[in-house]
């Protein structure tokens, strides 16, 4: 059972965490979802959160470590001062500099634009990456007529001048070439 809890658990933490959720003690974390989230008795779920938290600690570090290796969100962090301290991944901590503040607020954005692009039928979702490539910088992007043919409906042309750090007065690369941007896949965070 305690296998099997503990997957559900780390899965739970790893799709649904809050993002802004303050530090909590993992063994706390572990207690309370088994109880209320998957309805462990509170004996068993306080042996579990007491057993298991070195397990459920290494599995969590495996995520962060996987999530970073392969530049995917992860809704989860461990505090900066105590390494078994959950939180949410955009929690600003004292720490962090202007910038990291703004992106973490800009991340709590993140729930709000999945759910809307969940939920835009197929043209909307066409019209709207033609947006993103509009905002990229691409000139004209384009959505073409519909044809039911399940093939890409939006493309834009990027030029790559002042793109690549080129600061060369002499012809480049970057000058001389534009590339084309399509959109293929979308990442799931883990």
């Amino acid at each position: 059972m305690n296998k099997r809890l503990r997957k559900n658990i780390i899965e739970f933490i790893a799709t649904s965490w809050p993002l802004d959720a303050a530090p909590r003690a993992l063994e706390d974390v572990l207690y309370e979802l088994a109880t209320q989230n998957f309805n462990t008795p509170e004996t068993a779920a306080a042996e579990f959160s007491e057993e298991d938290r070195n397990g459920a600690l290494e599995e969590l570090n495996s995520i962060l470590v996987h999530t970073e290796n392969e530049a995917i969100p992860c809704r989860f962090s461990f505090n900066e001062n105590s390494n078994d301290h959950i939180q949410g991944s955009s929690f600003i901590q004292k720490s962090d500099n202007d910038a990291t503040r703004r992106a973490k607020t800009r991340r709590l954005n993140y729930d709000a634009y999945h759910l809307f692009l969940k939920n835009l039928q197929w043209r909307e979702f066409e019209a709207c990456c033609r947006g993103v490539l509009e905002h990229l910088g691409c000139a004209s992007p384009r959505l073409t007529a519909h044809s039911s043919d399940q093939g890409i409906d939006f493309f834009g042309r990027l030029s790559l001048r002042d793109r690549l750090g080129n600061q060369s007065i002499l012809p480049s690369i970057d000058s001389m070439l534009d590339i084309w941007l399509i959109v293929i896949e979308s990442v799931e965070p883990v």
